[in-house]
């Protein structure tokens, strides 16, 4: 029989595994910009192999090609690289909103003293 877990501890593990956007993006934004973004690395090595190629002249030789290649491959655009920043914790982003709100003192509620 399986351990029952209490709505406590079903909240701590949601907080712990649960993951929110918080780049600042909508999702479906975020979710557009990636290939996007992907995309325009692609292209950037591609234009720079094709104007180390636009160089050469239609007679090259064997040791032109081979300086061509390199100056190719180790062109700066070819380091670039896509990273996808990871979503935050949903703990971390519920504490966050928590100590903001206390911060600009949201969480108080302030009662009128009866004299």
């Amino acid at each position: 029989m399986k351990n029952r877990v209490t709505p406590a501890r079903k909240k701590q593990l949601s907080y712990a595994k649960d993951r929110r956007n918080t780049y600042g993006e909508r999702g479906a934004n975020s979710r557009f910009a990636i290939s996007e973004s992907k995309a325009l690395v692609r292209r950037q090595r591609r234009r720079t192999v094709n104007s180390v190629l636009q160089v050469l002249s239609a007679t090259v030789t064997e040791e032109q090609l081979e300086v061509a290649e390199l100056s190719a491959r180790s062109h700066p655009a070819n380091k670039m690289q896509f990273h996808k920043s990871p979503d935050s914790p949903l703990g971390d982003v519920v504490a966050g909103k928590h100590a903001r709100r206390a911060a600009n003192g949201m969480g108080i509620k302030k009662h009128k003293d009866k004299a």
